[in-house]
């Protein structure tokens, strides 16, 4: 298979966070994303709870910056569209829209994987919200036979639990196992930062360190 060329560049910060820029002036749009390798399969003595999962809900319960309601104010304001998914091995959160906006993606963004306040406040409703999604996997053919062949495939191996997690053991989860678990993963050496789009490299370079200084 062919790539396009690239002339993204790699940097490790300081606190071992990893960040790559692919500047392309072609359109004056940008595209801020975080991977964090961190997902179902790194749930320890969680693992089938779906903990990964729930953690992304929660993040966007707000920041140390921003609300949960300020949070997404900003993102729209900037002309943005984020969203986030989680597979295995990894939980990515990503923010597109106008390069004018970097700044405030970026702020966001740090937010949501470093600084999320994960409020308590919201665990048990959100956890509702969670629970009708697995009840609705559950429901669909294609879901439940997805299911079945990973569990077959992956017999001896940490892919056999859905990602979303099985409802008795999600039910388990307690707010400090979601706090330990997101001190514990969501740390800067395993977090990669990929900018790319239409912007100024040693200015992204500049933002990103500034937002993550405290970060270790």
């Amino acid at each position: 298979m062919d790539y396009p060329l690239t002339h993204a560049t790699r940097h490790t910060l300081p606190n071992g966070l990893t960040l790559i820029l692919d500047p392309d002036p072609a359109a004056p749009v940008i595209s801020v994303q975080a991977w964090i390798a961190s997902g179902s399969i790194h749930e320890d003595k969680k693992l089938g709870a779906g903990l990964s999962h729930f953690l992304e809900h929660m993040v966007f319960k707000g920041t140390r910056d921003y609300s949960s309601e300020g949070l997404a104010q900003a993102v729209q304001a900037g002309g943005g569209h984020w969203n986030a998914y989680t597979t295995f091995e990894r939980t990515v959160y990503y923010i597109d829209g106008p390069s004018h906006s970097l700044e405030t993606f970026l702020k966001c963004l740090t937010g949501l994987v470093f600084f999320p306040v994960i409020p308590e406040s919201e665990f048990e409703s959100e956890k509702d919200v969670i629970r009708r999604e697995i009840d609705m996997g559950l429901d669909d053919p294609d879901n439940a036979s997805i299911r079945l062949l990973l569990s077959t495939a992956f017999a001896v191996d940490a892919r056999r639990q859905p990602v979303i997690g099985h409802r008795h053991l999600f039910d388990e989860i307690s707010h400090t196992d979601l706090t330990d678990y997101h001190r514990n993963r969501y740390t800067p050496d395993r977090t990669h930062v990929v900018i790319s789009g239409d912007f100024d490299p040693d200015k992204a370079l500049a933002l990103v360190t500034t937002l993550t200084a405290d970060c270790k």
